[in-house]
């Protein structure tokens, strides 16, 4: 009785919040952002430090 009564069709009766990301695809794609964001982004941030400060030093340097 409960489900068929008024707003038994309401759009969030059927709500997965985690809908994209429960396939294969999905799990893969978010392994690679997850890597991306811990792995790639850090050392792409810590190699450009070094060469800004490389760049700067032989600058002050002459």
């Amino acid at each position: 009785m409960y489900g068929n009564g008024i707003g038994s069709d309401v759009p969030h009766s059927n709500f997965d919040p985690v809908f994209g990301a429960s396939n294969a695809q999905g799990d893969l794609l978010l392994d690679f952002v997850i890597g991306a964001m811990f792995i790639v982004l850090p050392s792409f941030w810590v190699v450009a430090l070094g060469w800004t400060g490389m760049k700067l030093g032989s600058l002050l340097n002459g």
